[in-house]
């Protein structure tokens, strides 16, 4: 009994010891190269075309020494970057693989997607435990690409006002369109009409006046300028437009009156209505219409410019003063409006009095036409002199009746009788006697008695 579980023994021994020389025969297959290996590939896509690749990416050599043929399995880091790639095996010479990577037909290595890959393979000749692995690493450069816009075709027109260095024209209307990462875009004006005059920021693309910009300058600006722009990214690759800038006036200017100042000679008796007093010179700094479109008006507010109206440029006799001699001065305005969107006026200061008549009185015939108010002997003189004749004469008539009721009181019903040769008078005395007597009758009796005494010395007592 105990001899046959020797023979057992024994015969378990020798079979592990067949097997162990079996497995200790078996070489693993062997990789060509060190590893992990790295190969560093451009981004780019892959075109493809009816020539076959000649140029992997890298090829994998695996060889088993017993001439067995290697078999050879892949796996992907990312794990969906299997999508990526073509793996192309041959077995040639016996007990040798090679396998060649390749970039698929319309894949694309793109550094800012991805830039970094792993493929992990392992070869083994079929035997149990006998099976070698190696790492790839595939790093993705970053190749620049030229910057684009968007939109691509934007507006690219510009207005600007006239102004001081520093005025800003406007901002880009796009944006800058650049696959590559972490990316810093130069903005630079790189020639155009316009260089001298208009500037762009480095950093964001926002233009403004590079100097002084002035449409009424002595030597004539131009109107329009074309701004040639160059976007520039960190390898150097542009993106290059052009900009068109217009200038435009800005109503930076008053009308200015060649007299800020005037005085009317007015005399009523030369006046026409109609009669133009003076032509206004106006003038407005400003390089184009319709900042420099100029009207003028008068000043309404003010009950003087009743008298006076505007044609044209004209200031005409328009309505009849009822102003007296020497009345004065007098002051109304007159304003110049230019038609600029926020209007830029001027002013001039017109004044007039009217002066003291200096003429020779008119004649009956030749009375000036003149509101007198109602007050006629004020103005009429002829009427004055009238009415001093009459008043003369009327003085004579009153004197002369004064004269006749004397005589009437001191001689009684005595009319003088103007006949040929003398005075004669029915009623008078003859003589001087005659005379005396009569005037004593004519002393009134008082208390029955007729006193004479208050006709003087001459008759009294």
């Amino acid at each position: 009994m105990g001899k046959r579980n020797a023979l057992k023994v024994i015969r378990f021994i020798a079979s592990v010891m067949v097997l162990d020389s079996v497995f200790a025969a078996n070489a693993r297959p062997v990789f060509t190269g060190t590893y992990p290996h790295t190969e560093s590939v451009d981004e780019g896509a892959k075109v493809p075309s009816d020539v076959p690749d000649t140029d992997p990416i890298y090829t994998f050599t695996a060889t088993d020494g017993d001439g067995e043929t290697v078999f050879l399995t892949f796996t992907y880091d990312p794990s969906d970057s299997s999508d990526m790639f073509t793996i192309t095996e041959t077995s040639v010479p016996a007990g040798t693989t090679k396998a060649e990577v390749f970039l698929k037909d319309f894949r694309e290595f793109d550094y800012e997607d991805e830039n970094h890959y792993k493929i992990y393979c392992v070869a083994s000749d079929g035997v149990a435990n006998s099976s070698t692995a190696v790492l790839l690493n595939i790093l993705i450069g970053d190749v620049g690409e030229a910057p684009t816009i968007d939109p691509p075709d934007p507006s690219l027109e510009y207005e600007a006002s006239e102004g001081p260095a520093g005025n800003k024209i406007g901002d880009p209307t796009f944006v800058i369109v650049d696959t590559d990462s972490a990316e810093i875009h130069k903005w630079t004006v790189v020639g155009g009409t316009g260089k001298d005059y208009v500037n762009v920021n480095v950093l964001n693309g926002t233009l403004s006046l590079k100097k002084n910009y002035d449409r009424e300058a002595t030597t004539p600006l131009p109107d329009t300028v074309d701004v040639q722009v160059m976007i520039e990214d960190r390898f150097g690759l542009s993106y290059n437009f052009t900009y068109n800038v217009t200038f435009t006036d800005t109503n930076d200017h008053i009308p200015i009156f060649n007299k800020a100042d005037a005085w009317l000679d007015v005399s009523r008796e030369n006046l026409t209505l109609g009669d133009v007093f003076l032509t206004l010179n106006v003038s407005d700094g400003d390089a184009e219409s319709p900042n420099n479109d100029i009207t003028l008006m008068l000043d309404s507010s003010n009950a003087y410019t009743d008298y006076f109206a505007l044609n044209g440029t004209d200031l005409v006799y328009s309505n009849t003063f009822d102003l007296e001699y020497g009345d004065g001065p007098f002051s109304f305005y007159i304003f110049a409006v230019d038609d600029g969107a926020t209007p830029q006026t001027g002013t001039a200061t017109i004044s007039f009095g009217i002066p003291e008549a200096t003429t020779a009185l008119p004649t009956t015939t030749d009375i000036p036409d003149q509101d007198t108010g109602g007050d006629e002997m004020s103005t009429n003189n002829n009427m004055v002199y009238m009415m001093i004749a009459c008043a003369f004469l009327a003085a004579l008539i009153v004197g002369y009746l004064l004269v006749l009721c004397w005589r009437w009181h001191t001689y009684g019903q005595c009319l003088p009788d103007i006949t040929k040769g003398g005075v004669d008078c029915c009623s008078c005395p003859k003589n001087v006697d005659d005379e005396e007597d009569e005037i004593i009758a004519s002393v009134p009796v008082v208390q029955g008695t007729k006193n004479a005494d208050m006709l003087g010395k001459q008759y009294g007592k």
